[in-house]
């Protein structure tokens, strides 16, 4: 996810607030016995307003490693999503202490010595470049 919220703006509460609202309505009090149409999208969480700022984590702060991390649990969520295979030259660039990672392993792997921050750099170019030639 893009934000950082605090447990208490979660999809989850946001979820019981909007069923809340369901059973607190009339609906037979509505023209025909249906909501109106901006009642069905704040139900459906559609126009929910976003976590105010001082909910959400600041990161303009972080350094390569964290967002390095970042990018890779972004990257393992986009791929879960869609279904899409990393490819074999973006997968090797997986640290190897973030094995914890829903991503297939390559068949070859970078050596150990293989410097953090070429390699954090490569993956700066190539994630920008997948998400640019997806169809």
């Amino acid at each position: 996810s893009k934000y950082n919220v605090d447990a208490s703006s979660s999809l989850d509460d946001a979820n019981e607030k909007a069923i809340g609202m369901i059973e607190s309505v009339d609906a037979a009090s509505f023209e025909g016995g249906e909501l109106p149409l901006e009642r069905i999208l704040w139900n459906g969480g559609i126009v929910w307003n976003p976590p105010s700022v001082t909910q959400v984590v600041r990161r303009d702060n972080l350094n390569c490693d964290q967002l390095e991390t970042l990018l890779w649990l972004s990257l393992e969520d986009f791929s879960r999503a869609s279904g899409f295979v990393l490819p074999e030259e973006v997968r090797q660039l997986v640290p190897p202490e973030m094995d914890y990672l829903d991503i297939p392993r390559p068949e070859r792997i970078l050596s150990s010595r293989y410097p953090k921050t070429r390699r954090q750099k490569r993956l700066s170019y190539l994630a920008p470049a997948l998400i640019e030639n997806l169809e």
